[in-house]
C-alpha cells in the first residue's frame, strides 16, 4: 500500500523514516455524493483519462498523464505534478515485504 507524502521542499522526509501502514485491518470506505449532473458526464469524468486529468488530485497539481483499463485485470494509473514550491512522492514497501 503506497502512501502520498506532501511537505515544502525544507521539510521533506525520508519516506524510510515515515510510519508504515503494516498492522491497519483493510475496511471500505464509501463516500456518498449527488452531483447535479447527468450519470453519462459523471461516468466520463471518472473513466475519461482526458476528464481524469482535469480534475484529479490536490488544489494546483496537475496531472500529466492518466491511462484506464477498466477491464477485469486492468490498471488505472494516473500522475501528479506538484507545484513548484512542493515536493511530493509515493513510496511502497519492498516487493518482498507486500
Amino acid at each position: 500500500m503506497g502512501r502520498y507524502i506532501t511537505t515544502d521542499k525544507d521539510k521533506l522526509k525520508d519516506p524510510a523514516q515515515l510510519p508504515t501502514n503494516q498492522g491497519i485491518k483493510k475496511q471500505d470506505l464509501i463516500v456518498t455524493r449527488i452531483i447535479d449532473a447527468p450519470v453519462e458526464q459523471v461516468w466520463r469524468a471518472w473513466t475519461d483519462p482526458e476528464y481524469v486529468k482535469r480534475w484529479w488530485g490536490p488544489k494546483d497539481y496537475t496531472s500529466p498523464s492518466c491511462k484506464i483499463d477498466l477491464r477485469v485485470g486492468g490498471k488505472y494509473l494516473f500522475s501528479m505534478r506538484a507545484p513548484e514550491d512542493q515536493v511530493a512522492g509515493i513510496s511502497t514497501p519492498p516487493a518482498s515485504t507486500r
